[in-house]
């Protein structure tokens, strides 16, 4: 009889005959052993340390359950077509890195305290009101800069069924704009193929160092030529976010930043969650903000505390 337990709750575990161990879990019912408590499926690795969970419903992994259906409005509207099905089947795993985006901003946007993100992020005062995009598109607004953002990506050749969209984009039209690629489980990816960058390395040229040769990391590179375009056309100063674990990336403002052209208008920076958690404290300090606050404390990968 197999005596494996829930990680999370210590119960017993309800096996499916019809999945091996080390078949790839694409979805709940893929999984080889459930928590009917936990209402999670557990993945399949071979390696019990590297298994993960997949929610039974959606709504168990956001930090507020009763905003499941505007999270798959916005996802529905998401910049990259292509990507939107799988991003909205992936939202249910542990490692989801667009629930947890969504979960933390979409709370700070509910209490209308958004500025309190950028002030962070950039270390520069925030005090008109901020909008925020997620994926590129927000139902609430402001549908502008979506149209400001999708003129950039053609100007740059993307196909409209696969425009880069950046995770975040905080922006407020007396003070600046705001990309934000977070990171939760997986790291920043390190493949560069030049016949894919060449188009961002030509536009941005007026903001990349003249030999990018070892540049590394292709999304932080369309990010940012995306991002300096756009900030352009709008007058304002531009920050890209890289948003990490704490102890993660720790070298690539050194491995990026080299490539690119920074001055008091354009800059790169690696922001830590843990820090980004510390500044709100003092803020989302509301009964009503419980809910949120333990849903990041119980934020895990492979069932391990995520912020520590």
């Amino acid at each position: 009889m197999n005596s494996e337990t829930c990680r999370k709750c210590r119960g017993s575990l309800r096996f499916n005959p019809n999945v091996k161990i080390g078949s790839r879990a694409t979805d709940y019912d893929n999984c080889h052993a459930y928590c009917d408590i936990c209402r999670i499926g557990i993945s399949n690795s071979r390696d019990r340390e590297r298994r993960t969970y997949i929610c039974e419903m959606l709504a168990d992994n956001l930090a507020d359950p009763q905003s499941e259906d505007r999270y798959l409005q916005v996802m529905e509207r998401a910049l990259n077509q292509r990507n939107r099905k799988n991003k909205i089947r992936r939202a249910k795993f542990e490692k989801s890195e667009d629930t947890l985006t969504w979960s933390v901003f979409s709370h700070l946007e509910k209490r209308g305290l958004m500025a309190v993100a950028p002030r962070t992020l950039t270390g520069v005062a925030w005090n008109d009101p901020v909008d925020v995009l997620y994926w590129g598109y927000n139902d609430q607004g402001p549908e502008t800069l979506r149209e400001q953002l999708i003129a950039v990506l053609k100007g740059l050749g993307e196909s409209t069924r696969s425009f880069s969209e950046p995770d975040l984009i905080l922006h407020a039209p007396q003070t600046g704009l705001v990309f934000v690629e977070v990171k939760y489980a997986p790291p920043n990816r390190s493949s560069f193929e030049l016949r894919k960058a060449k188009r961002y390395l030509e536009a941005g040229a007026d903001h990349l160092q003249p030999d990018c040769g070892g540049m590394q990391h292709y999304e932080l590179l369309r990010n940012w030529v995306t991002g300096c375009l756009l900030a352009a056309q709008l007058d304002l100063p531009f920050w890209l976010i890289n948003l990490v674990r704490r102890g993660e990336e720790t070298d690539i403002e050194r491995d990026f930043g080299q490539f690119l052209r920074q001055d008091d208008r354009h800059q790169f920076r690696r922001t830590e969650w843990k820090g980004l958690f510390e500044a709100l404290c003092p803020v989302l300090a509301w009964p009503g903000d419980d809910e949120f606050w333990n849903y990041v404390r119980t934020r895990t990968i492979y069932f391990q505390p995520a912020f520590k």
